[in-house]
């Protein structure tokens, strides 16, 4: 496609999306939102002491990790090293490159270690 092309079809988006009500972006928003929803995965007893097991491990050992957890329909990765067990509060504490996070295990769908 050509520079004017391109051009035309910039001038085109830019002339609707001007002509948009707030509401109709708003509308836009939620869709999108509900369209990104991510199901809280069920984890069955045993799921849950091999998330167990892999934590540990992967404290004992000081390996990289990636803990995915779910949250509101969302799931988030954390890359980093676990440094802490809290079992009392229920929260992990793990150092990654961008520095410390504390998570709640009850938030933990997937543990992988590297």
């Amino acid at each position: 496609m050509s520079k004017v092309q391109n051009d035309i079809k910039d001038r085109g988006r830019i002339k609707w999306t001007a002509m948009m009500l707030p509401e109709h972006i708003q509308a836009l928003r939620k869709m999108n939102e509900e369209n990104d929803y991510v199901e809280r995965p069920e984890l069955t007893e045993w799921e849950l002491q091999g998330l167990q097991g892999e934590l540990e491990r992967a404290f004992v050992q000081k390996i990289d990790t990636i803990v995915t957890t779910w949250k509101d329909g969302k799931t988030s990765p954390y890359i980093g090293k676990i440094t802490k067990l809290d079992p009392i509060h229920g929260l992990i504490s793990i150092d990654g490159p961008y520095g410390s996070d504390h998570i709640p295990v009850g938030n933990i769908v997937k543990v992988h270690s590297m």
